[in-house]
C-alpha cells in the first residue's frame, strides 16, 4: 500500500522532537496585539507579498501542470503503462535532488534573486517542452528541467522569507508560506482543468510555460536583494 509511506513521519517526528534543538529569542513582551501587529508589518511588504505569491505560483505549475496532467499525456499520446509514468516522473525527483545539493554553490555564484528568476525561466523551458515530445522518454528532459526549476524556486523563496522575518517573527512567517503553499497546490489542479476544459491538453503546459516567464519578470521586478 503506498499510502502507507506516511507512516515514516512517525520516527521522522519523534527523531526531531529528541535531536532538534531550539532556542527561542529572549526578551521579548509576550503581547499578541504588538506580535500581530509587527507580524502584519513585515507581511504587507510588497516584497514579501511577492514571495507568497511565488510559492503559491509553483505549486500551481507543479501540480496543475506537471502531476496532474502528464499522466493523462502520457496515457492518451503515447498509451503509457503506470510503471513508465511513474519512471517519467520521478524523474522530476532525481533532479530535484541533484540540484538541491549543488543550490549553495549555485546561489553563492549567482545570488539567490538571479536564482529564483532563472528557475521560473526553467519552469516555462521545461513546460513549453512537453506538447513537442515525440516519444514517452522524450518526457524525460522536461521532467529534468522542471526538477531543477523546483528545487531553484521553493528554497530560494524560504531562504529570502527567513532573511526578511526577524527572529521571532520567522516561525509566523514561514507558516503562512506553508499556507500559501498549499493553497498553490489546492487551487493548481481545477484551475489546469479548466484550462484544458476551453482548450486542450497542450494548452496546461502552454499556458503554464507563460505564467512562469511572467513569474521570472515579476520576480525581477519586485524581489530586489
Amino acid at each position: 500500500d503506498p499510502f502507507a509511506l506516511s507512516l515514516l513521519a512517525i520516527p521522522v517526528a519523534v527523531l526531531v522532537y529528541r535531536r532538534l534543538h531550539h532556542i527561542a529569542p529572549r526578551g521579548q513582551r509576550a503581547d499578541l496585539r504588538e506580535y500581530f501587529g509587527g507580524l502584519w508589518g513585515i507581511i504587507r511588504r510588497r516584497e514579501v507579498l511577492a514571495l507568497f505569491f511565488a510559492s503559491t505560483s509553483i505549486f500551481i505549475l507543479l501540480y496543475g501542470a506537471y502531476v496532474t496532467f502528464l499522466p493523462f499525456l502520457m496515457a492518451g499520446k503515447f498509451g503509457s503503462s503506470p510503471f513508465e509514468i511513474g519512471l517519467v516522473m520521478a524523474g522530476l525527483s532525481i533532479s530535484t535532488a541533484v540540484t538541491s545539493a549543488n543550490l549553495g554553490r549555485l546561489a553563492r555564484r549567482l545570488g539567490e534573486t538571479v536564482v529564483l528568476r532563472l528557475g521560473f525561466a526553467v519552469f516555462a523551458a521545461g513546460l513549453a517542452l512537453i506538447p513537442f515530445a515525440w516519444t514517452v522518454w522524450a518526457l524525460a528532459a522536461p521532467a529534468v528541467l522542471l526538477g531543477f526549476a523546483f528545487a531553484t524556486t521553493i528554497p530560494v523563496v524560504q531562504v529570502l522569507l527567513a532573511e526578511v522575518a526577524p527572529d521571532d517573527r520567522r516561525g509566523a512567517v514561514m507558516s503562512l508560506n506553508g499556507t500559501v503553499l498549499r493553497l498553490g497546490q489546492t487551487l493548481g489542479p481545477p484551475i489546469m482543468a479548466g484550462v484544458h476544459r476551453i482548450a486542450g491538453i497542450d494548452a496546461v503546459f502552454w499556458s503554464g510555460a507563460v505564467f512562469a516567464m511572467v513569474l521570472a519578470v515579476f520576480m525581477a521586478w519586485t524581489v530586489k536583494r
